[in-house]
């Protein structure tokens, strides 16, 4: 029997310098009270994950330090984090690597050493719909950090991009991130939690379009950026992963076996999407309490057993899409992003893709 993989993020903190509206974190904001985790926390928190991915006898392929904003705590507790993971938890796969997740806004020479010292990846945010891009100020901060840091740690650098209806027709997204020097684009599918939900209805008015944006950046991409999409480069490179362990696009898989580190060790969803509610604590409960909470359970049938997505042909790769919506009324409306797995295990490109990228964005971008 194939065993499962637990996957973990870990936040060092809740607090954010931008807050942007669309974010999920304001999911956590509402639920939780801000905090920082410290020093002690830092070494315990790893400490337990490594406890508990032994016991399971499974690993971590990587661990996103996510936020909130974490260049926000102090700079001690994030290098602890640094040490204590290659040391706890890359002994147990020597491909594994940590994932620093930030907007980028507030960067110190401290960070950039660290960030040298180390082979994590660093993420950075970027969305034209957010406050960096209305004020010129921070977004000029913003690039002048991302300059300095591809000169430190080169193609370890992503700009993560949350694929936005907004971002086709705005400004010439290729043309700037060659001006910066970036040459990988992270894509997130808008993940429909917490407030995201209500954005991405209204920037989309449905799923459907998010498949064609995928497609769009699939087919008009320049061949000096590598584009990756969240959690999986492309699906091709997943169909022989997918049996026993799940797959899928962004947080549309196994996301019962996904968990979030609070700054205080408490533990619960990844991305708060189903629950907010504490599965356990990873300093303090054995990992059977965190496993046997009754609502991951219960969104685990749900997730297996979700009768609309049964006949699919795809639902072993998303995993029956996001239940937390529980609804899908056809395939304009279908978590799942059917349209785009089509095209990706089929090569079939819808005809509405030829309307989407018609115009302004087209000319823009399809000769870059």
């Amino acid at each position: 029997m194939t065993k499962e993989i637990y996957s973990f993020c870990i936040l060092p903190t809740t607090r954010c310098n931008l807050n942007c509206e669309h974010c999920y974190t304001r999911n956590v904001t509402s639920t939780y009270p801000f905090q920082d985790m410290d020093e002690e926390i830092a070494v315990k928190v790893v400490k337990g994950m490594s406890f508990f991915l032994e016991t399971q006898g499974t690993y971590n392929l990587s661990v996103p330090i996510v936020g909130g904003e974490p260049l926000l705590v102090p700079f001690k507790v994030n290098k602890i984090l640094f040490e204590s993971l290659y040391k706890e938890i890359g002994k147990y796969n020597e491909n594994f690597v940590i994932f620093f997740n930030t907007n980028l806004v507030n960067l110190s020479d401290d960070y950039i050493q660290l960030f040298k010292d180390y082979p994590v990846k660093v993420c950075a945010s970027y969305d034209p719909e957010g406050v960096r891009f209305k004020n010129e100020d921070l977004h000029r901060k913003w690039c002048r950090n991302v300059e300095k840091l591809i000169s430190i740690i080169g193609e370890r650098f992503y700009i993560s991009l949350t694929v936005m209806e907004t971002v086709f027709g705005k400004f010439d997204l290729y043309a700037f991130l060659s001006n910066l020097g970036v040459k990988n684009l992270m894509l997130s599918v808008f993940s429909p939690l917490g407030n995201a939900l209500n954005t991405l209805d209204k920037l989309f008015k449905s799923r459907r379009r998010i498949s064609l944006g995928l497609i769009a950046f699939s087919e008009t991409a320049p061949s000096w950026l590598n584009v990756f999409f969240t959690k999986k480069d492309m699906l091709q490179d997943y169909k022989s992963f997918v049996d026993g362990f799940g797959g899928g696009i962004e947080c549309w898989n196994d996301c019962y076996n996904t968990f979030s580190i609070l700054p205080n060790g408490d533990v619960t969803t990844a991305g708060f999407c189903f629950t907010t509610e504490i599965f356990g604590n990873i300093i303090h409960d054995p990992p059977e309490k965190i496993l046997h909470h009754p609502l991951r359970l219960e969104f685990m049938l749900r997730k297996t057993a979700y009768s609309p997505c049964l006949p699919c042909e795809y639902k072993d790769y998303c995993r029956c899409g996001c239940t937390s919506l529980a609804k899908i009324e056809d395939d304009s409306d279908c978590p799942g992003l059917k349209v785009y797995l089509d095209y990706v295990f089929k090569d079939v490109i819808p005809d509405d893709y030829y309307n989407f990228i018609s115009g302004t964005w087209f000319e823009k971008y399809s000769k870059v």
